[in-house]
């Protein structure tokens, strides 16, 4: 058990080669709660510069800020965890919470139960976060369940979720890409920090061939990107904001109608339940959600949802 000070897995050293992260890194089977009391700051385990992480079959409770946040990772896998009661004390990020780095890729958020109260959102994907895929998670009370930022190459499928939903924003990447469609005036996206980032990263991975095969190899997605100007309005460009949100189930007490939109995002098979019109549920007023026998239960891809 765990409480007070927040868990750092750090494989980042400042002035050190970025790309030299800690590997295959395990955190299994823990019982965390009130962290961050005094100080609202951090998350009460923090994944950075690391790849292949397993962070399994935990329980987060009472965290009054993010439970897990990681960045600077490969290769990351959070799964089977359960988060009850986390950012009840905050508005900025999520219970987990991917921040933003854009050599980032691989990384997976599956199977997870999300429980109330969060005053925020369940998982938020940040600005220039890419290649996380999000699927199977059970959301519960949490809204908005998930928030899919800025990032590229994220994919938020076959979710449930119950009384929460899907927010979509705006943020940097986007906001210069739209004003070089509008001027022609690259200068807006040459200076936006996320594009030199991406640049730096390019630069890097050109500068060390074996470093670049490696990286391309396992993340062929990386190969195709493009840092190039002449490519600002092509899918491929690194700040072209493309993420899908596909296949998740909206159950709701309040309307038939939710949000997913985004000019840029995929957002297809999505579909809404109302409870109160064709109930499902025995009794989702004590939490009782099992399927009542003989109700119209939609069709779901229950192989999806692991051990829900």
């Amino acid at each position: 058990m765990f409480a007070g000070r927040p868990i750092s897995l750090n494989g980042y050293s400042w002035g050190h080669n970025k790309f030299d992260h800690v590997s295959n890194v395990f955190f299994d089977n823990n019982y965390i709660s009130y962290t961050n009391l005094i100080i609202d700051d951090g998350a009460a385990v923090e994944v950075n510069y690391c790849n292949d992480v397993m962070i399994s079959h935990n329980e987060f409770e009472n965290c009054s800020r993010c439970a897990i946040d990681y960045g600077g990772c490969c290769n990351m896998t959070a799964e089977y965890n359960t988060f009850r009661r986390c950012m009840y004390n905050s508005q900025d990020g999520g219970v987990l919470y991917c921040w933003n780095r854009q050599y980032d890729w691989g990384n997976v958020v599956r199977y997870n139960l999300f429980y109330p109260a969060s005053s925020w959102y369940g998982l938020y994907i940040d600005d220039n976060e890419p290649g996380t895929e999000v699927y199977g998670n059970l959301f519960y009370k949490v809204g908005p369940a998930v928030c899919v930022h800025d990032g590229r190459s994220n994919n938020v499928h076959d979710n449930i979720m119950i009384e929460s939903q899907v927010a979509l924003s705006t943020g940097n990447p986007k906001e210069a890409l739209a004003e070089y469609h509008e001027t022609g005036d690259f200068s807006v996206v040459a200076n936006n920090r996320y594009y030199k980032q991406w640049v730096s990263f390019f630069n890097t991975l050109n500068g060390n061939e074996a470093l670049k095969e490696e990286y391309f190899s396992r993340y062929p997605e990386l190969a195709s990107l493009s840092a190039d100007p002449e490519d600002v309005n092509e899918t491929n460009f690194v700040l072209y904001p493309r993420s899908y949100i596909r296949d998740n189930w909206y159950f709701t007490k309040e309307g038939p109608d939710i949000t997913f939109g985004d000019e840029y995002c995929v957002v297809e098979g999505n579909r809404v339940f109302r409870m109160d019109e064709n109930p499902c549920f025995v009794n989702p007023a004590i939490g009782d959600y099992r399927i009542k026998e003989g109700s119209e239960f939609p069709d779901y891809h229950f192989e999806k949802m692991g051990r829900y």
